[in-house]
């Protein structure tokens, strides 16, 4: 799981990153793939808000990065997106989450 993981978190800033293009990184079929994260009762869907979820985090801690820098690093097309995504994760805007850091 490690390894889907960490190529997810590299496809980030180029968009979603889809099933087929994680399998296709990691060299298996996306059967194969759906097969081990079921085995670990995860979802690609799962890991996808998990690896952009961390991310964010971490950007937000870092003042000096905007809020557009990180909704395209986390693979949002608009930092309002961005916006309404993080809020629905953590209960929060990404604005109050930094400013309560």
């Amino acid at each position: 799981i490690g390894n889907i993981r960490k190529v997810i978190a590299e496809l980030l800033p180029s968009g979603h990153p889809t099933l087929v293009v994680v399998a296709q990184q990691l060299g298996i079929s996306p059967r194969t793939l759906q097969r081990r994260l079921a085995d670990n009762d995860l979802t690609h869907s799962q890991l996808v808000n998990q690896a952009r979820i961390a991310k964010a985090c971490q950007l937000l801690a870092q003042q000096k990065v905007h809020i557009c820098d990180i909704a395209r690093e986390t693979g949002f097309a608009t930092p309002s997106a961005f916006s309404r995504a993080f809020q629905s994760w953590t209960g929060t805007s990404p604005r109050a989450f930094r400013s309560g850091l």
